[in-house]
């Protein structure tokens, strides 16, 4: 006597028992991922705010006039003439960045026609950790980098 057996499928606890173990694995890596995710996010959004800064001064010198980068603090947000950039989510500004120029509160990077700044200044990045990124304006070039210190003269 021939015996068949039509069980092709998993049951309900052999299911639950592997939802257990995929859940225990997530939740036991969480804070690790956590971690890789803020380093990511500080850097991307130091490296495309240090890209907007360069892409202004580069912009003032082709077209030969005054360009400007606004930073909306409380918002986590910049602006330059035409478009607005968001940080990314866990990371926001350190503190107010220090370019000595003005448009009533707001700060502003404003760059001349020969690419000079109109003074140079650091914008300070951070994220859920407290890491941070420091984007320097150099008062004299322009020239824009992006630091794990702050600036010589802090």
């Amino acid at each position: 006597m021939v015996i068949i057996s039509n069980n092709k499928g998993f049951t309900l606890i052999e299911l639950l028992v592997v939802l257990l173990i995929v859940s225990l694995c997530l939740s036991l890596s969480w804070p690790a991922l956590n971690r890789v995710y803020q380093h990511y996010a500080l850097n991307t959004s130091s490296s495309q705010l240090a890209w907007t800064l360069r892409y202004a001064r580069s912009q003032a010198m082709l077209q030969g006039q005054p360009c400007n980068i606004r930073f909306y603090v409380p918002v986590n947000r910049y602006r330059n003439e035409t478009d607005t950039y968001t940080l990314a989510e866990g990371v926001e500004y350190a503190g107010v960045p220090t370019f000595p120029s003005r448009i009533g509160s707001i700060p502003v990077c404003s760059f001349s026609p020969s690419g000079a700044p109109a003074g140079g200044g650091t914008v300070v990045l951070k994220n859920g950790l407290n890491d941070k990124r420091y984007i320097i304006v150099n008062p004299v070039a322009g020239k824009v980098r992006i630091s794990d210190q702050p600036p010589e003269n802090w």
